[in-house]
């Protein structure tokens, strides 16, 4: 091979490896804002973000002129909000990355998240809010979507569910209490207020049993993402 092809092979191999590690960076899809002379740097920390697992808030600061990461001087919080629910959390420094800071969270719903940053930057004021999206940053995504072999139940499911069936069972002994007071009372009625009682003990452990499923549903799902 000549000298010409051996360095047009390792000219392109050196292309080929910057151009495949350029996708690791892991702001790629996180969204950059100026403001000010503070340049932001936003998203979930680990992207794509998924539902009911731990993740962050990730801001990345850097100085608009000089490019060098902020490391000082920063004062700031973030308010995390999902539909009209909301929480504020303390941003504190990535270990081992100068001007990267974060503030750990479970997204417990899919969907889309706002991050609102305020405080202060080296003096400067700061209030900026950060929406997920197609054009910005990762919104929470549903694990059901990626999941394999089997689409388990979230917890967010099932809690619905159980707070479904609750509220049903609650109507029924609603209805029976009212049954009861209907029938008045007596020794004459004794047979059937113990009858009644024996519903309402069915009833209360029919209630038991669901819950008791529910929790150990809830716990062998904790279990296997603890194991992870």
């Amino acid at each position: 091979m000549s000298r010409i092809a051996k360095g047009a092979v390792l000219a392109t191999a050196g292309i080929l490896t910057v151009l495949f590690l350029l996708p690791a960076s892991p702001a790629a899809a996180h969204e950059g804002r100026e403001v000010g002379d503070v340049v932001m740097n936003v998203g979930f920390g680990m992207e794509p973000a998924f539902a009911y697992q731990p993740n962050w808030v990730h801001l990345g600061l850097s100085d608009h002129d000089s490019g060098d990461p902020i490391g000082r001087g920063v004062n700031l919080q973030v308010e995390v909000f999902y539909g009209e629910e909301s929480m504020t959390l303390d941003l504190e420094p990535a270990f081992g990355e100068r001007g990267v800071y974060r503030a750990t969270f479970v997204p417990s719903r899919p969907g889309d998240y706002s991050f609102r940053f305020f405080g202060t930057v080296g003096g400067q004021d700061l209030d900026e809010e950060f929406t997920s999206g197609p054009d910005t940053f990762s919104s929470a995504n549903d694990p059901a979507e990626i999941s394999f072999p089997a689409q388990d139940p979230s917890v967010a499911e099932i809690a619905e569910r159980l707070e479904q069936e609750t509220a049903r069972l609650g109507e029924s002994i609603t209805e029976l209490e009212q049954a009861i007071g209907a029938d008045g009372g007596g020794e004459a009625q004794a047979p059937a207020e113990d009858e009644d009682e024996g519903s309402l003990a069915m009833i209360a452990l029919i209630v038991g049993i669901v819950a008791l499923l529910v929790g150990l549903v809830l716990g062998g799902l904790a279990l296997r993402r603890a194991r992870a």
